[in-house]
């Protein structure tokens, strides 16, 4: 019977996973009150719109994060670097919580929106890219994958069940503050362990996508002397 020993993970696909579960933490606390925080009363921590504005502002969010990370995916295989663009999304989007944060009119929603939507674009597609470049094997590569949404799962899971627990107690404004910090915790914890990614997302992907098929033709030649 043969003892098959299971490969370890590189400290850089925790790095990148732990990434995911930050953001996710702070974008599924934001999605589930932000309707809810539109629509309360300004005496109760709200802007006092109508659950109509509050449910349409909610949607046009949450469909505007699922649409920029094609931009992003474009723009760290032309332009800049994947590792680049991952950074520069965990802080737009942390700088957009913060807009949330002192929030007094609907103004400061839409920047939100925007932030958050541009940072998510850079972000979601990008990270999940620069983890992905860290296995040469196909079935560690889809064993990462894995492992790394049961991380997304955890920090939605803290965001939608411990995290808006602190409203009723610290009010909406306060929770958003917390939103932003994880974003820039993420952006510290991701741009200070970058040593752990090694090459992994230094250069475009097509770059990138460009050097991997070459040293595959030069691995085949060899192969087959």
């Amino acid at each position: 019977m043969e003892n098959v020993t299971k490969k370890r993970k590189p400290f850089g696909f925790y790095v990148c996973s732990l990434g995911f579960s930050f953001e996710r933490c702070a974008f599924y606390t934001v999605k589930y009150m932000l309707a809810v925080w539109i629509a309360t009363t300004v005496g109760k921590g709200g802007l006092g719109f109508d659950d109509v504005k509050g449910a349409s502002m909610s949607a046009t969010f949450v469909a505007m994060t699922y649409i920029t990370p094609i931009i992003g995916g474009y723009i760290a295989d032309y332009w800049l670097s994947p590792r680049l663009c991952v950074a520069s999304g965990m802080i737009l989007m942390g700088i957009g919580y913060l807009f949330t944060w002192k929030a007094d009119s609907i103004t400061y929603v839409w920047i939100m929106i925007i932030l958050v939507s541009i940072g998510t674009g850079l972000f979601k597609g990008n990270l999940s890219g620069v983890n992905g470049l860290l296995f040469n094997d196909e079935k560690e590569l889809d064993e990462a994958f894995s492992v790394q949404y049961s991380f997304v799962n955890i920090g939605s899971f803290i965001g939608t069940t411990f995290l808006v627990l602190l409203i009723p107690k610290f009010g909406f404004n306060f929770v958003f503050l917390i939103c932003a910090l994880l974003l820039f915790i993420d952006a510290i914890w991701f741009i200070g362990n970058s040593r752990a990614l090694g090459d992994a997302g230094k250069n475009r992907l097509k770059l990138t996508s460009v050097s991997l098929n070459r040293r595959k033709k030069q691995r085949r030649v060899r192969q087959s002397r």
